[in-house]
């Protein structure tokens, strides 16, 4: 069997490439401790009277634009099932959508959801809701087109501004006088989602 050995320079040269190795290392461990994130968490809020408002779109690029923000009260559920506050615990929360989210929907609180993100920031994931407006045609809709439409009340009439809703799955199309349901997007837009029948639910037979 053949013996080798090192010379000096082969020493050298692997004693240079074991200290960058432990440089690399030491440096990683740094930068793991300098960029270590929380866990996400999910929670509940109560918004403050105000609302949460919507993002500000900038004039340049989208990552220009600027999240709404506002200070909310944070909760949780109890082993009763009831809400709890956490004592102390009131946070900055995010709105990453258009629309405001508000304080109250008609007369009841308006609870959300909000999460802890890996970086410690606030953001309300629930920014919409899930009602359904009663509405009224009163211009032509295409497949996948817009109309301009009247939101109704239980009665027939009017009860807001007239809006544009949109048919995004190209499942509606209708003239003035149609009648039917749209829910309202995260983006504050209205969507189709039935047209010239009954209201789903138990009154549709479903």
């Amino acid at each position: 069997m053949a013996n080798f050995f090192l010379t000096e320079e082969d020493k050298r040269i692997v004693q240079k490439a074991l200290n960058a190795l432990r440089s690399i290392r030491k440096e990683r461990k740094a930068s793991n401790r300098k960029h270590k994130f929380q866990s996400p968490d999910i929670y509940i809020a109560l918004p403050p009277g105000g609302g949460i408002p919507g993002l500000t779109e900038a004039a340049g690029t989208s990552t220009d634009d600027t999240p709404g923000s506002a200070d909310c009260t944070i909760y949780r559920i109890d082993s009763d099932g009831d809400f709890e506050i956490y004592e102390g615990l009131e946070k900055t929360v995010y709105n990453i959508t258009h629309v405001t989210i508000p304080a109250k929907r008609g007369t009841s609180d308006n609870w959300i959801i909000v999460i802890r993100s890996k970086q410690g920031k606030w953001l309300a994931i629930d920014a919409g809701g899930d009602k359904l407006y009663p509405i009224e045609l009163k211009t032509t809709l295409a497949l996948f087109g817009t109309a301009t439409v009247i939101l109704l009340d239980d009665a027939g009439a009017q009860t807001a501004e007239e809006e544009t809703a949109k048919d995004i799955l190209g499942f509606y199309e209708g003239v003035a006088g149609d009648k039917g349901w749209c829910e309202r997007l995260r983006d504050g837009q209205l969507k189709f989602v039935a047209l010239s029948c009954e209201p789903p639910g138990d009154e549709a037979g479903t």
